[in-house]
This record gives structure tokens, C-alpha cells and sequence, in this order.
């Protein structure tokens, strides 16, 4: 028998200029969660995929345009760590470490207002409704994590249709 090779489908979204998306949209999610208790790293990160692949889904167009990379605690942008780590060298983030309930938790918070001059009223729209779907939620709950499922299949639905102009393929 042969073996079979894994490959990954990855959709890069230059035009939309992730870096600079993904950062004020860390700066929004974190203002707006700010009286969540549960809201943390972890948390964020499930705000910004499920945002990006509900909007794909939606509209064939993501909000940040960040690639995503497989995690232990789900996915997260590729590049979320050097932004974060750069927005906190300029102050315009902090890092709060602590604990919730015994486990520890790294709640992002915002030194500064986002500027959302590059998002549309629909991107901040779908951002919102996923704020709220989460909120005080540690732990998806069967029918949330159904709901959430049921988008992503749908988006990946849509991208097998899709054409795109920037699609690399890598093993």
C-alpha cells in the first residue's frame, strides 16, 4: 500500500494587509470583551477564526486576511505573536497574566482605541456576533460548537468553488 501524503490547503489574502487588520482588530475584540472574566488569549484567538472563516463563508472575502496555523487549543493566526509582541513594544497592548479558576490566563488589553477605518460595517458586524456567541464561555457548548462547525464547512464548501488568486499548496 501506498502512503498517502498530507497536504495543506492555505489561502493567503495579501491585498488586505493582515498585519495591519489583525492588529486593530486585536485592539477592538479586546476593548470589547474587557468586562468578559473569561475573555483571554485563548479566547481572542477563537474570536478572530471564527470571525475570519464566518466572513469567508459569508461573503468569500476573510476580515483580517491572516493565515491561520493549527494549535493545541484550536487555531490561531500565523503571525499573531510577532504583532501582539510588536504591539506591545509600542504600548499599544498589554499582556495581563493571571489566573481563572486555577488555570492561567493571559488577558490582552488595549493602551489605545482601534482604528477601523479598514473595516466594514458587515466585517465589525460578524466580529460582534462572535464576540457575543463566546461571551462568558470558557468551553464551546455542543450546540455552539455545532453552529460554529456547521460555517466551517460551509466556508470550506465556498473555497473549493472559489478560485482565488493566491493559493499555495505546501506539504
Amino acid at each position: 500500500m501506498a502512503a498517502q501524503t498530507e497536504f495543506h490547503l492555505t489561502f493567503s489574502f495579501p491585498d488586505l494587509n493582515p498585519e495591519s487588520r489583525l492588529r486593530e482588530l486585536m485592539l477592538y475584540i479586546a476593548d470589547k470583551c474587557k468586562e468578559d472574566p473569561k475573555f483571554g488569549a485563548a479566547k481572542l484567538n477563537k474570536i478572530l477564526y471564527f470571525a475570519d472563516f464566518i466572513s469567508f463563508s459569508k461573503r468569500g472575502v476573510p476580515i483580517t486576511g491572516a493565515e491561520y496555523m493549527r494549535l493545541g487549543k484550536g487555531p490561531a493566526p500565523k503571525h499573531l505573536v510577532p504583532v501582539r509582541v510588536s504591539m506591545e513594544k509600542a504600548g499599544e497592548l498589554k499582556v495581563v497574566e493571571g489566573e481563572y479558576y486555577g488555570y492561567p490566563q493571559k488577558r490582552p488589553v488595549p493602551n489605545k482605541s482601534p482604528d477601523l477605518k479598514a473595516f466594514s460595517p458587515g466585517d465589525l458586524s460578524i466580529v460582534d456576533q462572535v464576540i457575543r456567541l463566546l461571551w462568558d464561555k470558557t468551553r464551546m457548548s455542543a450546540a455552539t460548537s455545532r453552529t460554529a462547525r456547521h460555517g466551517k464547512l460551509r466556508a470550506r464548501r465556498k473555497a473549493s468553488r472559489t478560485k482565488l488568486p493566491t493559493c499555495p499548496m505546501s506539504p
